[in-house]
């Protein structure tokens, strides 16, 4: 264990709040002075969290730490035997990408018992891979019921472990089997601290606004939990892998990452490394996007630190000023402005991120910018916008989406 880990395991076993290493300010646990992980993901570091499931080769490694991913998952390297998953872990580690890592899987029988052996079997498990600095979050088994007779004691034992006895108090990751209403997300988020369901809108056959509600909904959750000694994160974990639907586009996908953000999301999951053709585009998206959040770019970090930039509105000059879709089976309306936006400053930088929700062509005046002639940067499209009276127009395509920056915008 290196210097910073045993200060680490001292303050754990001394009652350190587990809430002082996620801490709302950007006030940071950092690791090694030596290693590509000293900077660390959010909510433990800076990081904007980008990652992508089921990464299982070294040459897949490559490929997506190239296109831009930051952290990865594999549910079992292999046979899944101790030495697959170390050589997978070192893998990662040379490759300098995170690892969300899977804490393997259970048979369920009639009681949970923490004394009984699959607690013992977890605790062995993290004893083995819990030096490794650069596994960012666990990865619990997916999809079990916390109001469940066994899965419920389960989950509580597990999460409860991780956070006693990791050195490092790593956040704790689920796949639930909750729906996406808030309330049945709330049971979670008192034991899980990264929250997110699979936000699958193409193969749900959904509106593509539903990502906006679903992310509410997570958030919501979140603030009506009242947990307050550990932070809760909301990610939006976003279809890849075409399923048994109609693959999504590059549009599509770009506007769900986007909108997710708007919606309050602090870290991105594509499911799943697919290598069929069909998903090129969305995986190019993917790409895109990752490159822009979890790169040298600092949207990123206005996104997990920025403050809430106010006074700015929005008038739709032509097109539909409101999208009403079904969100459940319920038949359950909801509806959101067609341009949806978040307004951001953070380190002396001015951002604001909109995106057309409807499917028609929209235009839109913003205002309320102090400079009555101040220049925008249109970031990632090399053009600019210049400002009259404090306010300017933009033309929005379908599902479109308009980054702005300015540095130093008073």
């Amino acid at each position: 264990m290196n210097k910073i880990g045993k200060i680490l395991l001292i303050l754990a076993c001394s009652g350190f709040l587990y809430s002082q290493l996620f801490p709302q300010d950007g006030t940071l646990y950092a690791g090694t002075d030596d290693n590509p992980f000293k900077e660390k993901l959010y909510p433990q570091g800076k990081k904007f969290p980008f990652g992508i499931w089921t990464i299982h080769t070294l040459h897949a490694m490559k490929q997506v730490k190239k296109d831009g991913f930051n952290f990865i998952q594999c549910y079992s390297p292999g046979e899944g035997t101790e030495e697959e998953i170390k050589q997978w872990l070192e893998w990662a580690k040379d490759t300098e990408l995170f690892v969300m890592f899977n804490m393997g899987g259970f048979r369920k029988q009639a009681v949970f018992n923490e004394d009984g052996r699959h607690m013992k079997s977890f605790a062995r498990r993290l004893e083995t891979y819990k030096n490794y600095e650069h596994i960012a979050w666990w990865n619990l088994p997916e999809e079990k019921k916390i109001n469940d007779g066994y899965e419920g004691p389960m989950i509580k034992a597990y999460c409860k472990y991780l956070h006693e006895n990791d050195p490092l108090k790593r956040p704790v990751y689920m796949y639930p089997a909750a729906g996406h209403v808030a309330e049945s997300i709330v049971p979670y988020v008192t034991y899980l601290d990264i929250i997110g369901g699979g936000i699958y809108t193409s193969l749900y056959k959904k509106a593509r606004p539903w990502v906006l509600w679903v992310i509410q909904q997570e958030v919501k959750a979140i603030k009506e939990s009242g947990v307050s000694n550990r932070m809760k994160v909301p990610i939006a974990f976003l279809q890849l892998s075409p399923g048994d639907g109609i693959p999504p586009t590059f549009t599509e996908i770009y506007y769900d990452i986007y909108a997710s953000i708007i919606a309050g999301a602090k870290g991105v999951v594509a499911y799943y490394l697919h290598h069929s053709r069909e998903v090129l585009g969305a995986y190019d998206a993917y790409a895109k996007a990752a490159k822009e959040l979890a790169g040298e770019a600092p949207l990123g970090s206005a996104v997990l630190f920025g403050k809430n930039y106010p006074g700015i509105s929005i008038k739709i000059l032509s097109g539909p000023e409101i999208v009403t879709f079904l969100v459940n089976r319920n038949r359950e309306e909801f509806q959101c402005p067609s341009i949806n936006f978040s307004a951001k400053e953070h380190d002396g930088r001015f951002w604001l991120i909109a995106v057309n929700s409807s499917n028609e062509k929209v235009a839109a005046e913003f205002r309320g910018f102090p400079g009555r002639s101040e220049t925008l940067k249109v970031s990632f499209e090399k053009r600019e916008i210049t400002l009259k009276n404090g306010s300017f127009r933009e033309d929005f395509e379908p599902l479109a989406v308009h980054i702005y920056y300015k540095e130093g915008l008073k």
